[in-house]
């Protein structure tokens, strides 16, 4: 953070490092310092949290395959790639979204079957 000044806080993994330290630091709070409630709004968010804790832990680890030699040209080709199309997959989630959405409301009031 020194080193790089201001163009630390552009790169994304030092966001997620940033992140996956934050998400860390509440659930272990969370989870210790007051009783779990049994509500299910409770769990679920708890489990939502620690859901996205393990996916941004996951992208770490994928970072840091970069280290090893013949790993780091396809790590590389993966963030490049993915940088690339960064405009379609905006365009991607927001049409997913869209259906998703479509979906939910006419399956608020169904049965369960």
């Amino acid at each position: 953070m020194i080193r790089d000044g201001f163009r630390y806080f552009k790169d994304i993994f030092n966001w997620i490092d940033w992140a996956t330290f934050v998400l860390n630091f509440y659930l272990t709070y969370a989870t210790s310092a007051f009783p779990l409630d049994e509500s299910k709004e409770s769990r679920s968010t708890i489990r939502s949290l620690a859901t996205l804790t393990v996916f941004l832990l996951w992208l770490k680890t994928f970072y840091w395959m970069r280290l090893f030699q013949k790993l780091s040209f396809y790590v590389r080709l993966i963030t490049e790639t993915f940088y690339d199309i960064r405009f379609f997959l905006i365009l991607f989630v927001f049409i997913l979204m869209t259906f998703g959405n479509t979906l939910m409301i006419i399956g608020h009031n169904r049965e369960e079957s």
